[in-house]
C-alpha cells in the first residue's frame, strides 16, 4: 500500500506544479491585459505599474516585448518624451524578434516622429540636450540630432552648457561624415567651457581629425596634377611613339630597380628588426595575430626617406612614377618640337609627377602607417578603438611632434 503511494506521489508533484505553473503565467497574461485595458482607458499611471511587473516577471520573451512597448507608448501618451525615447529604445534593442515585427517598426517611426518635433516644440535647451544623450535616439536619427543641436547652438546661443551642445555636435559630425565640421565644432566646445573640455583627449581628437583633413587635400591635389599631367601628354599621342628600344630600355630600368630594391631589402633585413616596445604596442600584435599576418611581411620599414615607412610599397610607388614619367614624356616630345621647351616641359613635368606621386604616397601609406609610433603598423580605425579601452598602453601619443596644439 505504501509503496502505491509513493509511485502516485510522483505524477501528483508534477501535476500540481504544472498547474501552479500555468496558474502563474495566467496571473501574469492578466496582468498585460489590466494594463492594456488601463492603457486604453487613458489611466496611465495603473497601465505604467502593470506593464513594469509584466517586465520584472518570469513571463515569455514575446509577452516582455509587449508589455514593453506599451510601456514606452504610455510614457509617450503622457508627453514625457526622453523617458518615452528611451523605452522605445530599449524595446527596438532588446526585443527584436520576428513575432514583433511590427511593433519594431511603429516604434522606430515613432522615435523619428518625435526626434522630428523636437525642434519647433516648447522644450528648453536643457531639456533638448536630454534627449540627445539617449543613446537610443542617437543611434537610429544622426541627421536629426545634428539638426535639433544646430537649432540650440542658433536659438539658445547663451545657453550655459554650450559646450555640451558643441562637443556633441562633434561627435554627431563625424558620425555622419562632416570631418571638417565637426573640428570646428570640438574648437567651440573647448572654447565656450573650457573646464570640462579643455583636457588632452579632446585636443588629440581635434589633431586627429585635422591631420585626416590635411591627408584628403594632398591626395586630392596630387590626384588632380597626375590626371591634367596624363590627359594634356595624350594629345601628343604617346602611344605611336612608343617602339620596342624604348620598351626593352623602360624594362631594364626597372629590372635594375628591382634589384637595388632587394639588395635594399636583404640588406635591412640582415641588419634585423628594430627593438618593439611590447607593452605599448600590445594591441598592435593582438590585431596583427587576429588577421592571421605574416610576421616578416611587416616588419621591414624604410628608415630613411620617409622614415619607417613600407619599403615594399616605395618600390610600387617609385616604379608606377618611372612608367608614367616615359610614357607621358613621349606624348610632350611630340607636341613641343623645339629642343629646349621640349627639355624645359619634360623636366617640369617630371618633377610634377614626383611631387604628386610623393603626395599621394604619402596621404595613403606613410599616413596610415606612421603617423601614430615611429611607422609601426597601426590601422587608423583600430588605433581609435584601441585607444579609447586602453589608454595606458599607448604613451606615444605625446611624443614624436605632438604638443597637442595640431601643429607639429
Amino acid at each position: 500500500m505504501n509503496n502505491k503511494i509513493k509511485y502516485l506521489f510522483v505524477p501528483v508533484l508534477m501535476l500540481a506544479l504544472a498547474a501552479n505553473l500555468f496558474s502563474k503565467e495566467t496571473q501574469i497574461q492578466n496582468e498585460f491585459n489590466e494594463g492594456y485595458k488601463a492603457f486604453q482607458a487613458k489611466d496611465y499611471n495603473a497601465s505604467l505599474q502593470k506593464f513594469r511587473d509584466v517586465i520584472f516577471s518570469k513571463a515569455d520573451i514575446k509577452l516582455k516585448g509587449k508589455a514593453q512597448y506599451y510601456l514606452a507608448a504610455t510614457f509617450d501618451m503622457r508627453k514625457d518624451m526622453n523617458q518615452a525615447l528611451a523605452e522605445y529604445g530599449n524595446f527596438i534593442e532588446k526585443y527584436n524578434l520576428p513575432e514583433l515585427e511590427a511593433l519594431n517598426q511603429t516604434a522606430q517611426n515613432r522615435v523619428s516622429e518625435l526626434l522630428s518635433g523636437i525642434y519647433n516644440s516648447s522644450l528648453g535647451p536643457d531639456e533638448m540636450l536630454k534627449i540627445i544623450a539617449n543613446r537610443y535616439a542617437v543611434s537610429i536619427e544622426i541627421k536629426k540630432q545634428i539638426d535639433i543641436l544646430e537649432g540650440i547652438a542658433g536659438k539658445h546661443p547663451d545657453f550655459s552648457d554650450m559646450g555640451t551642445v558643441y562637443m556633441r555636435l562633434g561627435d554627431r559630425y563625424l558620425r555622419f561624415g562632416k570631418r571638417k565640421e565637426a573640428v570646428k565644432a570640438y574648437e567651440l566646445a573647448l572654447i565656450k567651457d573650457p573646464v570640462k573640455y579643455d583636457n588632452a583627449f579632446i585636443k588629440k581628437v581635434i589633431y586627429f581629425n585635422k591631420r585626416i583633413l590635411m591627408k584628403e587635400k594632398i591626395k586630392f591635389v596630387s590626384f588632380l596634377f597626375l590626371a591634367l599631367s596624363f590627359i594634356f601628354s595624350l594629345f601628343g599621342k604617346p602611344w605611336k611613339a612608343i617602339s620596342i628600344k624604348q620598351l626593352i630600355t623602360m624594362c631594364g630600368i626597372i629590372v635594375a630597380w628591382f634589384l637595388v630594391y632587394l639588395a635594399a631589402l636583404a640588406a635591412y633585413y640582415y641588419k634585423g628588426i628594430p627593438k618593439i616596445d611590447e607593452n605599448s604596442v600590445m594591441v598592435l600584435f593582438e590585431y596583427l595575430n587576429r588577421r592571421d599576418c605574416s610576421p616578416p611581411v611587416f616588419s621591414f620599414y624604410w628608415l630613411s626617406f620617409f622614415k619607417e615607412t613600407g619599403i615594399w610599397m616605395f618600390f610600387w610607388f617609385s616604379t608606377s612614377v618611372l612608367v608614367f614619367v616615359m610614357f607621358t614624356t613621349l606624348g610632350y616630345r611630340n607636341i613641343f618640337v623645339k629642343r629646349i621647351n621640349n627639355l624645359a616641359v619634360i623636366f617640369i613635368n617630371a618633377v610634377i609627377i614626383n611631387i604628386s606621386a610623393l603626395g599621394l604616397y604619402y596621404s595613403i601609406i606613410y599616413f596610415d602607417n606612421a603617423f601614430y609610433y615611429k611607422g609601426y603598423l597601426f590601422f587608423r580605425g583600430d588605433i581609435e578603438t584601441s585607444y579609447a579601452r586602453y589608454p595606458e598602453k599607448f604613451p606615444e601619443l605625446n611624443m614624436n611632434g605632438y604638443n597637442g596644439n595640431g601643429d607639429e
